[in-house]
C-alpha cells in the first residue's frame, strides 16, 4: 500500500533566505522614517516587487526633500545556530542613483538560495 507523506522543511541550513524582506526608508529633512516588510511567496520575484513599490512611492521626487534621505534592504537568512538574522543587499543615501541601488539589491536578492515555501510530499510504501 502506498500513502502519502509529506518531507519536514529543511529550516537548519545557514545562510538560506526564509522569504522575508525588510526596508527601512529614513527622510531626515521630512521628520519621518517609514519601515516595511514583504513575506514570503511562491513567487519570489513578487517578494522583490513590494519592496521595489515601497521604496519608490516613499521617496520624494524633489532633491530638496530627498537631502540625507536614505534607505536600506535586508533579507532575513538561518543563522548557524538555528536563529535568524539579516543580511543587508544595499544601501542608497541620497545624490545615488535609485534605479542602480534597487537592481542590486534585486540581482543579490536572485542570487541568494532561499528555502522552500511550502512541504512537498512524497509517495512511500507502507
Amino acid at each position: 500500500m502506498k500513502v502519502r507523506v509529506f518531507k519536514k522543511r529543511d529550516r537548519t541550513t545557514p545562510d538560506r533566505a526564509t522569504g522575508w524582506l525588510v526596508c527601512n526608508v529614513t527622510l531626515p529633512s521630512l521628520g519621518r522614517r517609514e519601515f516595511e516588510t514583504a513575506g514570503p511567496r511562491a513567487n519570489h520575484g513578487r517578494t522583490f516587487a513590494a519592496i521595489r513599490r515601497f521604496v519608490l512611492s516613499h521617496l520624494p521626487l524633489d532633491d530638496e526633500s530627498r537631502e540625507g534621505a536614505r534607505f536600506v534592504i535586508d533579507v532575513q537568512v538561518r543563522a548557524a545556530g538555528g536563529g535568524l538574522r539579516r543580511k543587508r543587499l544595499v544601501t542608497w543615501r541620497s545624490g545615488e542613483s535609485v534605479r542602480d541601488a534597487i537592481a542590486k539589491a534585486s540581482a543579490a536578492w536572485k542570487k541568494i538560495e532561499k528555502e522552500e515555501t511550502d512541504s512537498a510530499s512524497v509517495e512511500v510504501d507502507l
